[in-house]
């Protein structure tokens, strides 16, 4: 008669859309897609074979970590039928296989915490084996597990951008130039070419860009007022001589907002005993695992 599922074996099935007939697998290859989720680089394998130095039978291990080229061993053990966390005997005989295989250490994955004892003997574990044990929660993740954490960034913008269609430009014109645009018939048309201030000898002294290239103001309009002795603008095949020139540029204003969320919802959390990993995986994220033939668990994008 088939085990009743566990709520894993449930969980796995609503993410993954398929249930391992090995009662605890699910937990085993959930364990080793978040582990593969948390630590993208490194190589993640689960339901390997190991043949220690001494013993001639392979261990089995449940998910395989490659990590800056060290081997790590990792144990899943999921008791959520039964409520109970992890004690120290099944942390005990992780240190026992450790003993006997080429790996730097162990990794142990449990899905409703641990026993104090079972804690302190993965902290003394290098003393008593020579080798590590790093304790992980990996379990389907409640809402006090969101608590601190950004799940949103909002970014407002609030841009000003000079209105040219509206500024207004005058040239403070010297007595010649006056006078020349007072002997003007009335109606005459005269167009003048404002891009360029030009000397006397016609070469270009400075431009109207160049000149409001800075806009400063109060963020309402820009204003400033420039004296440029010398300088001439041209105006019906004309050089009429000015004495500086004033403008005001108002200001338009633009109002934007970005809001930036993960992708999906917090579906599982991963958590190390001393902390250097506390992620949470959305079902997007969990959805994008795959799970070859060979045990090796992938990331499409």
């Amino acid at each position: 008669m088939p085990a009743k599922p566990s709520p894993i074996d449930k969980f796995f099935e609503e993410i993954f859309g398929f249930r391992p007939v090995k009662a605890g697998r699910a937990y085993e290859m959930l364990a080793a897609a978040a582990r593969k989720l948390a630590e993208p680089a490194a190589r993640v394998l689960h339901d390997q074979d190991l043949t220690g130095q001494e013993c001639t039978k392979p261990y089995q291990v449940d998910v395989l970590i490659t990590a800056d080229r060290d081997d790590w061993m990792g144990e899943a053990k999921d008791y959520t039928s039964k409520g109970s966390p992890v004690g120290r005997p099944d942390v005990q005989k992780q240190a026992g296989s450790l003993l006997d295989l080429s790996v730097s250490g162990g990794e142990f994955f449990s899905a409703t915490g641990y026993t104090k004892p079972a804690r302190e003997y993965a902290g003394a574990s290098e003393r008593i084996v020579g080798k590590p044990i790093q304790l992980y929660e990996i379990r389907p993740s409640e809402p006090p597990d969101e608590a601190g954490r950004i799940t949103e960034i909002c970014i407002n913008l609030h841009a000003c951008t000079a209105d040219y269609d509206n500024a207004r430009m005058e040239f403070v014109f010297a007595s010649k130039a006056k006078e020349w645009l007072q002997a003007q018939s009335p109606g005459t048309s005269a167009q003048a070419a404002v891009g360029e201030i030009l000397r006397d000898d016609g070469s270009v002294m400075t431009t109207i860009a160049r000149l409001t290239e800075d806009l400063g103001g109060d963020f309402e309009r820009a204003f400033a007022s420039f004296w440029l002795p010398g300088g001439n603008i041209q105006m019906s095949g004309q050089l009429l001589p000015i004495l500086g020139i004033t403008y005001d540029v108002p200001f338009a204003r633009t109002t934007s907002e970005i809001r930036i969320r993960a992708k999906g919802k917090a579906s599982v959390i991963i958590r190390a005993a001393d902390g250097s990993t506390d992620k949470l995986i959305t079902d997007v994220d969990l959805k994008r695992i795959r799970f070859g033939d060979d045990g090796e668990v992938t990331v499409v994008p």
